[in-house]
Protein backbone atom coordinates (compact mmCIF):
# COMPACT_ATOMS: atom_id res chain seq x y z
CA UNK A 1 0.00 0.00 0.00
CA UNK A 2 1.11 3.68 -0.86
CA UNK A 3 2.77 5.70 2.16
CA UNK A 4 0.04 8.47 3.01
CA UNK A 5 1.04 11.52 2.19
CA UNK A 6 2.20 14.15 5.06
CA UNK A 7 -0.54 17.21 5.43
CA UNK A 8 1.70 20.52 5.80
CA UNK A 9 2.44 21.76 9.07
CA UNK A 10 0.85 25.13 9.80
CA UNK A 11 4.14 27.23 10.16
CA UNK A 12 5.00 26.02 6.14
CA UNK A 13 1.59 27.29 5.22
CA UNK A 14 2.17 30.46 7.05
CA UNK A 15 5.75 30.69 5.11
CA UNK A 16 4.40 30.19 1.56
CA UNK A 17 1.96 32.78 2.06
CA UNK A 18 4.38 35.71 3.06
CA UNK A 19 6.55 34.76 0.35
CA UNK A 20 3.52 35.31 -2.16
CA UNK A 21 3.04 38.41 -0.67
CA UNK A 22 6.83 38.94 -0.81
CA UNK A 23 7.28 38.40 -4.34
CA UNK A 24 3.77 40.65 -5.52
CA UNK A 25 5.38 43.05 -3.21
CA UNK A 26 8.46 43.10 -5.82
CA UNK A 27 6.43 43.19 -8.50
CA UNK A 28 5.03 46.73 -7.68
CA UNK A 29 8.29 47.98 -6.55
CA UNK A 30 9.78 47.33 -9.88
CA UNK A 31 6.53 48.55 -12.03
CA UNK A 32 6.78 51.70 -10.19
CA UNK A 33 10.11 52.45 -9.48
CA UNK A 34 11.82 50.58 -12.18
CA UNK A 35 9.11 50.90 -15.40
CA UNK A 36 7.51 54.10 -15.14
CA UNK A 37 9.51 56.53 -13.00
CA UNK A 38 6.93 59.30 -11.00
CA UNK A 39 4.16 57.15 -12.36
CA UNK A 40 3.84 58.78 -15.87
CA UNK A 41 2.54 56.63 -18.79
CA UNK A 42 3.09 57.60 -22.56
CA UNK A 43 -0.43 59.05 -22.88
CA UNK A 44 0.94 61.70 -20.47
CA UNK A 45 3.74 62.44 -22.98
CA UNK A 46 1.60 62.21 -25.82
CA UNK A 47 -0.81 64.92 -23.96
CA UNK A 48 2.05 67.25 -23.25
CA UNK A 49 3.41 66.63 -27.14
CA UNK A 50 0.10 67.66 -28.11
CA UNK A 51 -0.07 70.79 -26.19
CA UNK A 52 3.15 72.30 -27.76
CA UNK A 53 1.80 72.25 -31.30
CA UNK A 54 -1.33 74.05 -29.80
CA UNK A 55 1.61 76.59 -28.87
CA UNK A 56 3.49 76.46 -31.63
CA UNK A 57 0.18 77.36 -33.46
CA UNK A 58 -0.71 80.65 -31.59
CA UNK A 59 2.84 81.51 -32.08
CA UNK A 60 2.40 81.67 -35.03
CA UNK A 61 -0.97 83.46 -35.35
CA UNK A 62 0.85 86.32 -33.16
CA UNK A 63 3.63 86.22 -35.25
CA UNK A 64 2.01 86.84 -38.42
CA UNK A 65 -0.25 89.60 -37.29
CA UNK A 66 2.97 91.82 -36.42
CA UNK A 67 4.33 91.78 -40.02
CA UNK A 68 1.22 94.71 -40.12
CA UNK A 69 2.14 96.16 -37.06
CA UNK A 70 5.86 96.92 -38.10
CA UNK A 71 4.96 98.22 -41.85
CA UNK A 72 3.37 100.77 -40.09
CA UNK A 73 6.75 102.73 -40.19
CA UNK A 74 7.08 102.41 -43.49
CA UNK A 75 4.02 102.50 -45.49
CA UNK A 76 1.49 105.32 -45.40
CA UNK A 77 -1.50 103.33 -47.86
CA UNK A 78 -3.15 101.76 -44.92
CA UNK A 79 -4.01 102.58 -41.58
CA UNK A 80 -3.67 100.63 -38.30
CA UNK A 81 -6.20 101.29 -35.72
CA UNK A 82 -6.32 100.59 -32.04
CA UNK A 83 -9.12 97.46 -33.27
CA UNK A 84 -5.89 95.77 -34.96
CA UNK A 85 -4.16 96.74 -31.99
CA UNK A 86 -5.99 95.01 -30.10
CA UNK A 87 -6.49 91.80 -32.29
CA UNK A 88 -3.28 91.39 -31.64
CA UNK A 89 -3.14 91.59 -28.44
CA UNK A 90 -5.84 89.03 -28.33
CA UNK A 91 -3.95 86.50 -29.73
CA UNK A 92 -1.23 87.34 -27.47
CA UNK A 93 -3.61 86.45 -24.59
CA UNK A 94 -4.17 83.14 -26.48
CA UNK A 95 -0.53 82.46 -26.91
CA UNK A 96 0.12 82.92 -23.23
CA UNK A 97 -2.86 80.93 -22.31
CA UNK A 98 -1.83 78.03 -24.35
CA UNK A 99 1.30 78.06 -22.25
CA UNK A 100 -0.08 78.36 -19.32
CA UNK A 101 -1.71 75.29 -19.97
CA UNK A 102 1.27 73.37 -20.44
CA UNK A 103 2.36 73.98 -16.58
CA UNK A 104 -1.09 71.34 -15.53
CA UNK A 105 0.64 68.26 -17.57
CA UNK A 106 1.56 65.67 -15.81
CA UNK A 107 4.61 65.54 -17.89
CA UNK A 108 5.61 68.90 -16.91
CA UNK A 109 4.78 68.43 -13.37
CA UNK A 110 6.54 65.44 -12.37
CA UNK A 111 9.74 65.18 -14.89
CA UNK A 112 12.30 67.51 -14.46
CA UNK A 113 14.13 67.09 -17.69
CA UNK A 114 10.38 68.26 -19.31
CA UNK A 115 9.92 70.88 -16.78
CA UNK A 116 13.27 72.26 -16.89
CA UNK A 117 12.90 72.62 -20.51
CA UNK A 118 9.49 74.34 -20.69
CA UNK A 119 10.89 76.60 -18.43
CA UNK A 120 13.56 77.52 -20.42
CA UNK A 121 11.31 78.26 -23.26
CA UNK A 122 8.49 79.76 -21.16
CA UNK A 123 11.47 83.12 -20.42
CA UNK A 124 11.33 83.47 -24.01
CA UNK A 125 7.81 83.27 -24.97
CA UNK A 126 6.73 86.01 -22.17
CA UNK A 127 9.68 88.04 -23.29
CA UNK A 128 7.84 87.55 -26.74
CA UNK A 129 4.56 88.66 -25.51
CA UNK A 130 5.73 91.77 -24.00
CA UNK A 131 7.51 92.81 -27.61
CA UNK A 132 4.52 92.12 -29.20
CA UNK A 133 2.02 93.94 -26.77
CA UNK A 134 4.57 97.10 -26.60
CA UNK A 135 4.54 96.99 -31.04
CA UNK A 136 0.54 96.42 -30.96
CA UNK A 137 0.53 100.19 -28.29
CA UNK A 138 2.75 101.49 -30.61
CA UNK A 139 1.76 100.48 -34.22
CA UNK A 140 -1.20 102.90 -33.88
CA UNK A 141 0.93 106.36 -33.46
CA UNK A 142 3.20 105.12 -35.68
CA UNK A 143 0.32 104.98 -38.28
CA UNK A 144 -0.44 108.12 -37.47
CA UNK A 145 2.86 109.80 -38.00
CA UNK A 146 3.91 107.73 -41.09
CA UNK A 147 0.77 109.03 -42.84
CA UNK A 148 1.22 112.68 -41.39
CA UNK A 149 4.97 112.71 -42.44
CA UNK A 150 4.88 110.72 -45.74
CA UNK A 151 5.24 113.81 -48.27
CA UNK A 152 6.79 117.06 -47.79
CA UNK A 153 4.26 120.20 -49.24
CA UNK A 154 4.91 120.27 -53.11
CA UNK A 155 4.51 123.84 -52.87
CA UNK A 156 7.04 126.13 -54.88
CA UNK A 157 9.17 129.35 -52.91
CA UNK A 158 6.86 131.60 -55.21
CA UNK A 159 3.33 129.97 -54.29
CA UNK A 160 1.18 132.04 -51.83
CA UNK A 161 0.58 129.32 -49.32
CA UNK A 162 4.15 127.78 -49.23
CA UNK A 163 5.03 128.89 -45.81
CA UNK A 164 2.13 128.35 -44.37
CA UNK A 165 1.46 124.84 -45.97
CA UNK A 166 5.25 124.56 -44.63
CA UNK A 167 4.11 125.18 -41.26
CA UNK A 168 1.16 123.07 -40.84
CA UNK A 169 3.30 120.11 -42.28
CA UNK A 170 6.09 120.27 -39.87
CA UNK A 171 3.36 121.15 -37.33
CA UNK A 172 1.50 117.72 -37.57
CA UNK A 173 4.58 115.59 -38.49
CA UNK A 174 6.50 116.61 -35.22
CA UNK A 175 2.89 116.27 -33.15
CA UNK A 176 2.65 112.44 -34.20
CA UNK A 177 5.80 112.15 -33.75
CA UNK A 178 5.98 113.28 -30.30
CA UNK A 179 3.66 110.27 -29.45
CA UNK A 180 6.24 108.23 -30.22
CA UNK A 181 8.67 109.55 -27.62
CA UNK A 182 7.48 107.32 -25.00
CA UNK A 183 7.47 103.84 -27.09
CA UNK A 184 8.36 100.68 -25.36
CA UNK A 185 9.79 99.09 -28.45
CA UNK A 186 13.86 100.01 -28.96
CA UNK A 187 14.92 101.86 -31.85
CA UNK A 188 10.97 103.98 -32.16
CA UNK A 189 11.84 106.54 -29.77
CA UNK A 190 15.13 106.99 -31.52
CA UNK A 191 13.39 107.14 -35.29
CA UNK A 192 11.24 110.10 -33.91
CA UNK A 193 13.90 112.05 -32.65
CA UNK A 194 15.44 111.64 -35.81
CA UNK A 195 13.04 113.32 -37.97
CA UNK A 196 11.98 115.90 -35.37
CA UNK A 197 15.25 117.10 -35.25
CA UNK A 198 15.30 117.15 -39.65
CA UNK A 199 11.94 118.85 -38.95
CA UNK A 200 13.22 121.59 -36.77
CA UNK A 201 16.12 122.36 -39.31
CA UNK A 202 13.83 122.76 -41.82
CA UNK A 203 11.78 125.08 -39.91
CA UNK A 204 14.38 127.29 -38.46
CA UNK A 205 15.43 127.67 -41.90
CA UNK A 206 11.68 128.52 -43.51
CA UNK A 207 11.68 131.48 -40.63
CA UNK A 208 14.45 133.00 -41.63
CA UNK A 209 13.59 133.30 -45.51
CA UNK A 210 10.22 134.52 -44.52
CA UNK A 211 11.54 137.26 -42.78
CA UNK A 212 13.16 138.85 -45.29
CA UNK A 213 9.77 138.48 -47.14
CA UNK A 214 7.91 138.11 -50.51
CA UNK A 215 11.03 136.95 -52.74
CA UNK A 216 9.35 138.35 -55.49
CA UNK A 217 10.36 142.16 -53.82
CA UNK A 218 13.27 140.94 -53.25
CA UNK A 219 15.96 143.15 -55.89
CA UNK A 220 18.77 141.44 -57.38
CA UNK A 221 22.22 142.18 -55.67
CA UNK A 222 21.26 143.39 -51.77
CA UNK A 223 22.17 141.68 -48.99
CA UNK A 224 18.76 140.33 -48.91
CA UNK A 225 18.97 138.80 -51.80
CA UNK A 226 22.08 137.05 -50.88
CA UNK A 227 21.14 135.99 -47.87
CA UNK A 228 17.40 134.64 -49.99
CA UNK A 229 20.11 132.62 -51.44
CA UNK A 230 21.71 130.83 -49.57
CA UNK A 231 18.80 129.66 -47.35
CA UNK A 232 17.16 128.81 -50.30
CA UNK A 233 20.05 126.37 -51.16
CA UNK A 234 20.36 125.47 -47.60
CA UNK A 235 16.93 124.24 -47.42
CA UNK A 236 17.19 121.74 -50.16
CA UNK A 237 20.69 120.83 -48.65
CA UNK A 238 19.02 119.32 -45.44
CA UNK A 239 19.04 115.63 -45.94
CA UNK A 240 15.97 113.33 -45.08
CA UNK A 241 17.71 110.88 -42.23
CA UNK A 242 16.61 107.99 -44.46
CA UNK A 243 18.96 106.08 -42.40
CA UNK A 244 16.48 106.42 -39.28
CA UNK A 245 14.39 104.15 -40.99
CA UNK A 246 17.56 101.21 -42.27
CA UNK A 247 18.46 101.41 -38.38
CA UNK A 248 14.75 101.21 -37.48
CA UNK A 249 14.22 97.93 -39.54
CA UNK A 250 17.67 96.88 -37.86
CA UNK A 251 15.98 97.08 -34.36
CA UNK A 252 13.23 95.18 -35.07
CA UNK A 253 14.62 92.34 -36.90
CA UNK A 254 16.99 92.20 -33.89
CA UNK A 255 14.10 92.61 -31.36
CA UNK A 256 12.26 89.50 -33.26
CA UNK A 257 14.91 87.51 -33.75
CA UNK A 258 15.78 87.90 -29.80
CA UNK A 259 11.84 87.37 -28.37
CA UNK A 260 11.56 84.63 -30.54
CA UNK A 261 10.83 81.45 -28.44
CA UNK A 262 11.05 79.15 -31.54
CA UNK A 263 13.88 77.41 -30.68
CA UNK A 264 13.15 76.78 -27.57
CA UNK A 265 9.70 75.26 -28.38
CA UNK A 266 11.45 72.80 -30.59
CA UNK A 267 13.79 71.36 -28.19
CA UNK A 268 10.68 70.85 -25.82
CA UNK A 269 8.95 69.36 -29.17
CA UNK A 270 12.16 67.14 -29.31
CA UNK A 271 12.04 65.77 -25.87
CA UNK A 272 8.69 64.88 -25.58
CA UNK A 273 8.79 63.19 -28.88
CA UNK A 274 12.26 61.37 -28.30
CA UNK A 275 10.47 59.77 -24.93
CA UNK A 276 7.48 58.93 -26.74
CA UNK A 277 9.79 56.88 -29.28
CA UNK A 278 11.74 55.12 -26.68
CA UNK A 279 8.46 53.85 -24.96
CA UNK A 280 7.27 52.62 -28.33
CA UNK A 281 10.31 50.62 -28.85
Amino acid sequence: MPTPKKKLSQKAIIGIIVGAIAAIVAVILIVVFVVKPGSLTQNDYIDAHKQTTEMYTKYGKVSTSLVNAMSTAYSSTSKFTKDDADKIKTKVKAFDDANAQFVQMKAYQKDEDIKQAFDKYQTKAKKFSTWANNLADTAVPMSEATRACDQAPSSSLYDSDFYSTYDTFISDCTAALDKLTDSKVNGIPEYAKSLKDYLTSVSDILKQMQALGDPDTIEYGTGAYDQMSDLINKFYEVQFPYDASTKLSDEFRDAEDNADPSKELNDLTDKLQDIITEQVK
